[in-house]
């Protein structure tokens, strides 16, 4: 069994001056053993789940060929030849190769994955890299400019030299519409709660929320 030493951690809250305004505590008390092995099991699974499958020989159905006889049928002391897709020709069609319909899916049970999404989620807290906004500083942005100087005066102020400028950042989100707004950032992306995988809380380098998102993420956690 593979885990991280939990340490109980104290998530602050931060205004649009990006001063603390709060501190919460560890939502979990430390009490989540953040299994590698099963974070790793779960992201194989969305992996393969979404993967196309596309490694397959030539059939005659993918190819476009004009169906004139290419030979005369009798004559010339050849094989009958009446289409230019045949096997035994040049740039004819290939036979017993790999079917293209392979299914890479691998299956895991509903607890695996809940485990897997709290690990991912706690292992995100231990390594500091959750950030919490009160509720209206997103509630107040109209435009993707506002949207985009919040964002680099967070990178100056908060993050400072910890992460490069290029960091991911996954934002979750309770105010309407943002997505509008901050969808066109670079290595920008949105998420909602309801929506919530592995991937995307793996996958980016910095998750940011607001305070309501977090709470309702925290409890949708707890409850499994």
């Amino acid at each position: 069994m593979k885990n991280i030493e939990n340490v109980c951690k104290t998530l602050s809250v931060y205004n649009k001056e990006f001063n603390k305004i709060e501190e919460i505590h560890d939502p979990f008390d430390g009490n989540i053993n953040v299994r590698l092995d099963i974070m790793h099991l779960a992201y194989r699974y969305y992996i393969n789940a979404h993967r196309i499958p596309n490694r397959g020989i030539i059939l005659r159905k993918d190819m476009s060929f004009s169906t004139k006889k290419i030979t005369p049928q009798k004559g010339r002391g050849q094989a009958r030849r009446g289409s230019r897709k045949a096997a035994g020709l040049r740039k004819g069609h290939k036979v017993h190769g790999p079917n293209a319909n392979v299914k890479y899916e691998i299956k895991i049970n509903k607890k695996v994955k809940k485990i897997a999404l709290k690990s991912a989620f706690y292992q995100k807290i231990l390594s500091n890299r959750i950030f919490i906004f009160n509720n209206d500083v997103f509630a107040g942005i109209k435009k993707t400019g506002e949207f985009a100087s919040l964002l680099n005066g967070f990178h100056k102020v908060i993050l400072k030299d910890s992460f490069p400028k290029f960091a991911k950042k996954t934002i979750f989100c309770g105010a309407e519409n943002y997505f509008r707004y901050a969808r066109n950032i670079k290595y920008v992306s949105c998420a909602s709660i309801e929506n919530i995988n592995i991937i995307t809380i793996m996958k980016p380098d910095v998750l940011i929320f607001d305070k309501t998102s977090f709470s309702d993420l925290v409890h949708t956690l707890k409850s499994f």
